[in-house]
């Protein structure tokens, strides 16, 4: 596998991020995305749907929707660049994400966002899917998490036998902890396009962001990823 199928994405969000740590100036950074969760009222609590390893995914209503949006908790001993190394290797998000068959970078602006396809399977009757999704980034100053932002943008033209998911977003926040842990989160709503049988729609809802933060905490420590991100536990360890 070449390294600079992911490196040349991820490498801008890892300057930003290593810059603040060591800067007290403001970073001015341009957030084109509204986070999800600012679309809900305080009233509107997470509901706790499955626990097991160390993930946690919740759900609660979306305004304007019949699906529920999902959040998916969970913790893993790495650096935030191992864990943004995997999330940025789009071609290899066929070993992060299980419904995830075919995916690529399709336009790149060459500031770390970019235009990606992604192409998923569904069980038997429903057809499959797939995203054309636009992704941004931005840092949150307090904390230093890294939050990466995808929406379904147009672009490409619909394929045959596809259904094109065209409401969809999904968010990343990746936040530093003591002692080279990561806390990561993972929030996520889409309307699949057409019709899909609640029983898949409730089985997906939670099994999916479950199985991708459970590949994530994996991966995130085996080669080549993990390399990306070793000098910076050693630092991190070094310093307490």
């Amino acid at each position: 596998m070449k390294l600079k199928n992911w490196r040349g994405c991820s490498i801008t969000i890892l300057k930003w991020y290593k810059a603040e740590k060591k800067c007290d100036h403001v970073l001015a950074i341009i957030v084109i995305l509204i986070c999800p969760t600012q679309t809900h009222s305080a009233a509107e609590e997470w509901r706790l749907d499955k626990s097991k390893d160390g993930i946690n995914v919740f759900s609660r209503e979306y305004p304007g929707s019949e699906i529920r949006e999902i959040k998916a908790v969970t913790q893993v001993k790495s650096s935030i660049d191992s864990v943004i190394a995997v999330i940025e290797d789009i071609p290899n998000s066929t070993r992060l994400n299980n419904v995830i068959v075919e995916a690529r970078i399709e336009e790149s602006s060459g500031n770390g966002s970019y235009k990606a396809y992604s192409r998923m399977t569904m069980p038997w009757p429903v057809k499959d899917r797939d995203i054309v999704s636009c992704r941004k980034f931005s840092l949150d100053k307090e904390t230093l998490a890294v939050i990466i932002t995808d929406v379904a943008c147009k672009g490409l033209p619909i394929k045959k036998n596809l259904i094109r998911m065209t409401n969809f977003r999904q968010q990343w926040r990746i936040t530093p902890l003591n002692r080279g842990v990561v806390n990561i989160e993972l929030i996520a709503h889409s309307e699949p396009g057409s019709p899909i049988p609640n029983w898949i729609i409730n089985q997906m809802s939670t099994d999916i962001p479950y199985q991708t933060l459970q590949n994530l905490k994996i991966i995130s420590l085996l080669e080549p990823y993990a390399s990306t991100g070793l000098k910076g536990i050693r630092s991190q360890e070094s310093n307490r």
